[in-house]
Parts: C-alpha cells; sequence; structure tokens
C-alpha cells in the first residue's frame, strides 16, 4: 500500500515548540506509514532544528524564501503562486497541516486548485483579530487548538463553530523525556558543570522580553542565603536578552548562582534538575513543561494560556501570577524544603503526562483528524 503524504506549512523553523511538534509528528507518522514533508520559509537562527536534523528523520524539508520574507514585488505573486502550486503538484500530498497561520493563503489556493483539504493548528493565543487579518485568514477543513484559552479566544474572535474545532493538546517524546535513573542524573550533571549536591533550578525558554526571565531572576535573588549556597539556577535558551540578563545576574552577584547556557540539550538540562520554572506572559501550551513532568520534575509556571490543561495546582504542580516574584520564591523554598513533597508532586505530574500529553497521543488524534477530514471529502 502506497504511503499517504502530507505536507506541513509553517512560516519558518526556530528554536520553539512548533519546531518540535512537526519533527516529533513526522517521526511518529514514518512508523505509521505517513510521508511528512515540511514547507517553510528557512531556519532561523541558530539551533537543534536544522533541515539536516528533519532529514536525518526521514523528513523531507524544502526551504522556499518568501514564505517567510514575502513577495517583495507585486508583479512576482502570480510567479511565487503557481511556483508553490507546482511544487505542492509534485509531492502530491493527501491533506496539508498548516502550523502558521501566516502562511494559511497558499494552503487556500491549492485547496482552491488542486482540491487539497487543509487543516490548521493554532499554536499561540491571541493572534491579531482585527478585520485586516480576518480578511487574510484561512482555517482550513478543521481548526485544532492547543489550549482550553485558545479554542475560547478562536471562537469569540473569529466566529468559528465548536463543530469545526478540535483541541489537540501538545505532547512530548517519552522516548527521549522519562525519569533519569541516579546514573543519568549524575551524568547529565557533570556535562552541564553542576556539583552533584546542588539544587537544580531549571528554565527551558528563548531569552526574550515575553518569556519573563527577570520574575525567574528576582524570585532566586530573594532566596535565604542557605538556599542560595546549596542550589543553582540554570537558563537554556538563545535570544536578543542574552547581554542584558547577564548583566542583571552579574549586578545581583549571581554569577555563580545563575547561569545562561545558550543553546541546550533540554534532556540533558531536564535529567538535571530537581525543579523546573517558566515565568511567560503568553504562551501556546510550552513543551518544555510537559517534557519535565514526563522526566518527573516538579514544576511552577505562571498562568499564561495552557496552564490550567496543564497543570492541577497544588497536586501536579504550582500556578502562579505573572511577575510575582514573591510567590515563586516561596513555591521554590516549599519545594527545596520538603523533599516529600516534591516527589509526590513529581510523581502526579509524571501520571497525569503520561495519561494526557505524549507525543503518540497527539499524532493518534492528530491523524483521526486527517483521516475525518479524507473521509468527508470523498462525500
Amino acid at each position: 500500500m502506497e504511503s499517504q503524504k502530507v505536507i506541513f506549512l509553517a512560516k519558518y523553523i526556530d528554536s520553539g515548540g512548533v519546531s518540535a511538534i512537526m519533527y516529533s509528528l513526522g517521526k511518529i507518522y514514518k512508523e505509521r506509514g505517513w510521508k511528512t514533508t515540511i514547507i517553510c520559509g528557512g531556519v532561523k537562527g541558530s539551533h537543534l532544528f536544522t533541515k539536516e536534523y528533519y532529514r536525518e528523520a526521514g523528513i523531507e524539508f524544502i526551504e522556499l524564501d518568501y514564505l517567510r520574507t514575502g513577495a517583495k514585488g507585486f508583479l512576482k505573486i502570480p510567479f511565487i503562486i503557481k511556483g508553490f502550486i507546482n511544487t505542492v503538484k509534485e509531492i502530491d500530498p493527501d491533506i496539508i497541516h498548516v502550523h502558521w497561520r501566516s502562511v494559511s493563503l497558499y494552503a487556500q489556493l491549492v485547496k482552491y486548485f488542486l482540491n487539497i483539504p487543509f487543516v490548521t493548528t493554532i499554536h499561540l493565543n491571541k493572534i491579531p483579530s482585527s478585520f485586516f487579518y480576518k480578511v487574510v485568514s484561512f482555517w482550513g477543513n478543521r481548526v485544532i487548538t492547543i489550549s482550553t484559552e485558545t479554542k475560547e479566544f478562536m471562537v469569540d474572535k473569529f466566529g468559528l463553530s465548536d463543530n469545526r474545532i478540535e483541541m489537540i493538546f501538545n505532547g512530548a517524546d517519552e522516548n527521549i523525556f522519562y525519569p533519569p535513573s541516579l546514573i543519568e542524573k549524575q551524568q547529565a550533571r557533570k556535562r552541564l558543570k553542576v556539583e552533584p549536591y546542588k539544587f537544580v533550578i531549571s528554565k527551558l525558554a528563548r531569552l526574550e522580553g515575553i518569556k519573563g526571565h527577570k520574575t525567574a531572576i528576582e524570585a532566586y535573588d530573594m532566596l535565604p542565603e542557605e538556599i542560595k549556597n546549596n542550589s543553582i539556577l540554570l537558563l537554556g535558551g538563545e535570544g536578543s536578552l542574552k547581554t542584558d540578563l547577564t548583566h542583571y545576574i552579574e549586578n545581583l552577584g549571581l554569577r555563580n548562582n545563575i547561569l545562561l547556557l545558550g543553546h541546550i540539550n533540554s534532556q540533558d538540562l531536564l535529567f538535571a534538575s530537581d525543579l523546573g520554572i517558566l515565568t511567560s506572559y503568553k504562551e501556546g501550551f510550552p513543551v518544555s513543561v510537559l517534557e519535565a513532568m514526563l522526566c518527573k520534575v516538579p514544576f511552577i509556571r505562571t498562568r499564561a494560556e495552557g496552564a490550567y490543561d496543564q497543570i492541577i495546582n497544588g497536586k501536579t504542580g504550582y500556578i502562579i501570577d505573572f511577575d510575582d516574584s514573591n510567590s515563586l520564591k516561596e513555591r521554590i523554598i516549599e519545594l527545596y524544603s520538603d523533599e516529600e513533597k516534591r516527589k509526590e508532586m513529581a510523581k502526579n505530574a509524571y501520571v497525569f503526562a503520561k495519561e494526557n500529553f505524549t507525543i503518540n497521543k497527539v499524532a493518534d488524534k492528530t491523524l483521526n483528524l486527517y483521516k475525518t477530514v479524507l473521509s468527508d471529502e470523498k462525500k
């Protein structure tokens, strides 16, 4: 039987969770008999998700600069449209999966000219929703939302009906993220040059204002000296605030306590961790939280999108308000001081993540949606 084919359509590939989700889904789809092709505007920044990385996993990778930069000239538009349609025609997919709203017009044109259906995943809540954006947004046969807040937003702002929306939470790869053995934990700490006795707090996020790093740093600075002497805060990720955050940390006298690691193997970071935190102002459904839960790392995060879908507050983790460095400090002290509570919360988080947030569950639900759409198209 010939493999079925899907195109993942994106503006570009960066270091974020969408790139990770596309990679993980593409790998699983291959095991399920589907061939995946990513069409995007190229790779933005330096990180793990290179075109070679996708191709090594059996995912075809096609770069079309104009998906990222735009047409750059009105007269070029007809040639761009024709070229895109020909590219898709050569692949001959069964379905297109749009992962970036700004490129949905291309999927709509393919649907019109080639009669190929598409679905769209909304990876971020509160996307622009003015009249202009409503006119230039195309959702396809079905819309996937990744959190309760995102579903409510799409119904409220774009008028989508409930029966057109499928809520599918993000997931993490349980073959990569799992509770490490003592040896694996020690090896991860050795690679990160972290002393075995340290209580490791970790945060994995781009170094951008929206991620709220200063809240995390302020909370750490307020910890009792005893805890600071026996702990370390590891910040993984790159971004435009690297220099500012470096100076901020140095001015607080915390250069030996808070380390900016840059691009980091997230498995190493979580295997080495005792506690994970996320202090973002805006999110989609952060995969880093799910990865931590699968590694039995208890988590504290802000109430940005997805929080109450991901965490049962007080049982599988803690949810705090934005900019609330004091509450974050108090929760860190609590989980540092109470090992039994920390272990119980980690266990609860692991069970909850295994039941709800594995990438295999995402693949199952998404492929079933593809099949529903393709079946409806034949009627």
